[in-house]
């Protein structure tokens, strides 16, 4: 679904299912996304099943976006040029978009 604010999804009958795992939201198919080290200093490593993420996203916590690619096919992203805070990152595969906190020490 997209959000939408004010937006009802599913009812006391049958609700809508959000499944989460240790890291963040993962799909109702159980990829697993994980990212460590927690918090970082330079290279942020993405344990994720895909030979490529459609976009990879870093933005900080008012949203401003921070990192931007298309296509990655990496296993990490470099942080370092970041100053230290916290960060969102967003994974969007297909339909399925993983979302995690991270920190920049």
């Amino acid at each position: 679904h997209v959000f939408s604010s004010d937006a009802i999804y599913g009812n006391p009958s049958e609700p809508y299912r959000i499944v989460t795992g240790t890291t963040g939201i993962n799909s109702p198919g159980n990829e697993k996304v994980n990212i460590y080290p927690n918090p970082v200093s330079a290279t942020l490593f993405i344990n994720h099943p895909w030979e490529k993420i459609d976009v990879l996203e870093i933005s900080d916590l008012i949203g401003r976006r921070i990192i931007l690619e298309t296509g990655f096919t990496k296993q990490s992203v470099n942080v370092s040029g970041l100053v230290k805070g916290v960060y969102i990152l967003k994974l969007r595969k297909g339909g399925q978009i993983f979302v995690e906190k991270f920190t920049k020490k």
